[in-house]
């Protein structure tokens, strides 16, 4: 794809009517990329979300000639403006930091100089993009597209950008920067944490409320994500990411290695009451490759070892004992945890 064409999917994706006058932002990394790609034109296909990535990075660099040409016509007569693509990278370069970078210009700088092939030398912004430009490119093109009456007048979302004081340029793209794809890979650790469900429709505000202080656990979060939900401005933004995510959330969980998800298999187990004969019988289910879970062949639970001896009710469920019970075991024969959980 060329810059265009990445201008135009990022501003499909960006900026829709459903997010009319709620805040948007423009934090992209390369798994955004890649969707945002496929929602362009089904026809671009990527290996997979890295290979987005370097294609996005190579585009911006043809576009500015490495990084020296910034200034670029005030507005599109349709579309998005000709800009949003630089801006989008700026923030992807705040994004691609290490979480051991501090979020200075001496870091900053340097990390986009990088991505545009300028090499790393000088905390000073890179060609010709000086206060002035990059003032004027996020504040009246961009912005005013989105938010002012004559334009789309927020129907397309709004954007909102920190004050024109004290480090004018690299606050503007710090300020999107939300919750990365490696961040929202980690989300699980914390849902079992918070004993959240996969699929619960939880508000931010809610989730603020009764789980606020674990979104400044180290054990739980990266660096990066850590100061985003420290940022009062960020942090509304990002719970609705967490949001967002556990709603889709299928319930399989993590490994350390953060993008190694593990593999989904869990246990089941049904209460069985056949001539006063009661016993409980489970057995192992698996993902197949259409997404559904298919039970393995069943298996008879020892009733004392399962739940501490056999005296039950009559008409007794495993559900009425057990309404919210799982119990989730890594397995290093299979390289995956299994899951027990009440039968549906």
């Amino acid at each position: 794809m060329n810059y265009r064409d990445w201008n135009k999917a990022l501003g499909k994706w960006l900026f829709r009517p459903e997010f009319a006058d709620e805040e948007v932002f423009l934090a992209i990394d390369d798994e955004t990329l890649l969707a945002a790609a496929k929602g362009f034109s089904r026809t671009s296909e990527f290996a997979d979300a890295e290979a987005a990535g370097q294609d996005f990075v190579l585009a911006v660099r043809a576009k500015t000639r490495n990084g020296r040409n910034w200034d670029f016509p005030k507005r599109e007569s349709s579309g998005p403006p000709e800009c949003l693509g630089l801006l989008v990278f700026q923030v992807y370069a705040a994004l691609s930091m290490a979480d051991d970078e501090k979020w200075s210009a001496k870091a900053y700088w340097p990390r986009l100089k990088s991505l545009l092939g300028m090499g790393t030398g000088g905390a000073q912004y890179p060609g010709e993009l000086d206060t002035e430009i990059q003032q004027r490119l996020w504040r009246d093109v961009l912005q005013d597209w989105l938010n002012e009456d004559d334009f789309n007048g927020g129907s397309l979302g709004v954007l909102t950008l920190p004050p024109a004081e004290g480090h004018l340029n690299i606050k503007l793209p710090l300020s999107q920067a939300l919750l990365r794809a490696e961040d929202l890979y980690r989300l699980p650790l914390f849902f079992q944490q918070c004993n959240l469900i996969a699929g619960e429709a939880v508000s931010v505000h809610t989730l603020d409320r009764m789980y606020g202080q674990e979104f400044s656990n180290a054990q739980l979060f990266s660096r990066h994500a850590l100061r985003v939900f420290a940022d009062d401005k960020r942090r509304p933004a990002a719970l609705e990411q967490v949001c967002q995510y556990l709603a889709q959330w299928d319930g399989s969980l993590v490994t350390k290695r953060h993008r190694d998800r593990a593999r989904p298999l869990r246990v089941w187990c049904n209460y069985v009451s056949r001539r006063r004969r009661k016993r409980f019988a489970g057995g192992m289910a698996h993902r197949g490759s259409d997404g559904l879970w298919s039970r393995d062949k069943e298996t008879s639970i020892d009733m004392a070892l399962a739940f501490g001896g056999p005296q039950l009710p009559e008409g007794a469920t495993y559900k009425s004992f057990y309404p919210n019970f799982k119990l989730l075991v890594w397995q290093e024969a299979f390289g995956a945890y299994l899951e027990m959980r009440a039968a549906s």
